[in-house]
């Protein structure tokens, strides 16, 4: 029975050990994606930077977070930094964090032209080196579909927010069109009208393969989003949960428009 019990619990751990290497190297790749797409996001940060959608975003946190001044906001997978320029321009005390140090390499030396102060900090955005009660908002765009272990991740940042503090999420089921084969044929089609009325921002073809392998292996890309995430915000703890569509109507050119038809973006916003 002994000699059992030990071969199961040997298993055991031996199945434990393959999933944590997995998960590691998931997040190497990971990691290692976003490093070789920094060129490519800092472009399009700087095209938001220099366009009507700078304003019109700095609009739409306003909406969901107050139009007043001096709360202390941490902007997770800040990529390039456009959240933590718009942030800083809005006179509260941001820190910023990405685990890509190419990525932050950008983000400093926009927020640098932009005469923009920000704490940048690399680390992987589920662990955060941060004492409890840290932050009046944490808020994220275009991320969270990104985690690895997002329930895990949500709790993490529950305890990093003030009492009455908010997250503030923003994100689409973006990769719907990999597990759904109607989407995909809707996704393609938008595709080449898009590109047909100028749309050009394209990743090279294999990085592009490379974030569909990756992302074929992240939970959020089989879930149905904002619910997930409102249900597993509630058991979590946090209160006043509210969802929103519709703003990305102010962010997007016509050619964007037609590109995301089949993955309109949402907000939520959930308070401690």
């Amino acid at each position: 029975m002994i000699t059992i019990i030990g071969a199961r619990l040997q298993n055991c751990q031996y199945k434990i050990d393959k999933i944590k290497e997995g998960m590691m190297e998931t997040k190497n790749r990971s990691q290692q994606y976003w490093d070789e797409s920094a060129e490519v996001y800092n472009d399009i940060v700087l095209d938001e930077l220099n366009s009507f959608k700078a304003p019109a975003w700095r609009a739409i946190i306003e909406q969901h977070i107050g139009s007043g001044s001096g709360l202390d906001v941490l902007d997770v997978g800040t990529g390039p930094g456009f959240f933590a320029i718009l942030l800083s321009g809005m006179n509260h005390t941001v820190t910023a964090v990405d685990s890509s140090p190419l990525m932050l390499k950008q983000a400093q030396f926009n927020a640098f032209r932009a005469g923009a102060v920000a704490q940048f900090i690399q680390g992987d955005i589920g662990v955060l080196p941060f004492q409890e009660a840290s932050f009046d908002v944490i808020i994220s765009r275009n991320v969270t579909w990104t985690l690895p272990q997002p329930f895990a991740t949500y709790d993490a940042w529950h305890r990093l927010l003030r009492p009455g503090g908010k997250i503030v999420i923003f994100d689409a089921n973006w990769n719907k069109h990999l597990v759904d084969e109607e989407q995909r044929k809707q996704y393609m089609e938008d595709c080449e009208t898009a590109r047909r009325m100028g749309y050009g921002i394209e990743l090279e073809e294999s990085l592009e393969r490379e974030g569909d392998e990756i992302t074929s292996k992240l939970p959020l890309t089989f879930e149905h989003r904002p619910d997930w995430d409102v249900q597993s915000l509630e058991k979590i703890g946090y209160r006043e949960i509210v969802c929103n569509w519709g703003f990305d109507e102010a962010i997007y050119t016509e050619s964007e428009k037609v590109l995301n038809r089949t993955t309109p973006m949402f907000s939520i916003v959930a308070e401690k």
